[in-house]
């Protein structure tokens, strides 16, 4: 098991894939993303991955902006904002997604199975970047970028090993 105060500070930038299940206890893996409740004070989450979220969980479960705002706050949550300096990451972010995407089709992954960042996924990362702090997130599909040049510290939540 890994020892995650061990390795890692009690700092995060939060994904809004980790969000969603955090802040939705009607969401299947909510018990896995509570087991952070005590660890993300101070962490961050940019407003594009913050609209994500608000976007997200209204649409799963009709939950409102200003609920997700109040408990990401009392969590100790802080929202900053998308910058300039974050948008610059994105070119880097964007050619070594276009690295995994061509890994991907060498490897005959069928066009509609191809996995790729998105808008959020890469603010999200530009964060983390910038920061230097590792990501708190579900989309394990980030994992593999590191081998084409993201240096980023991804943790999946859903991990059961790591322990607290």
């Amino acid at each position: 098991m890994v020892e995650l105060q061990k390795i890692l500070p009690n700092r995060f930038v939060l994904d809004s894939s980790f969000l969603v299940p955090l802040l939705n206890p009607a969401h299947k893996n909510n018990h896995l993303a509570d087991r952070f409740k005590s660890r993300i004070g101070d962490s961050v989450v940019n407003a594009v991955n913050l609209g994500e979220t608000f976007y997200t969980i209204y649409d799963l479960a009709r939950i409102h902006s200003v609920g997700i705002e109040s408990v990401l706050s009392g969590y100790g949550v802080m929202v900053e904002p998308f910058t300039a300096d974050l948008a610059r990451n994105l070119n880097e972010l964007r050619r070594i997604d276009r690295l995994r995407r061509d890994e991907q089709e060498s490897q005959n992954v069928k066009r509609d199975s191809i996995k790729s960042l998105s808008l959020g996924d890469m603010s999200c990362l530009s964060q983390a970047m910038e920061l230097g702090l590792p990501v708190l997130t579900g989309d394990t599909h980030w994992f593999a970028l590191n081998k084409h040049g993201l240096n980023v510290v991804l943790i999946d939540y859903r991990d059961v090993t790591l322990s607290f």
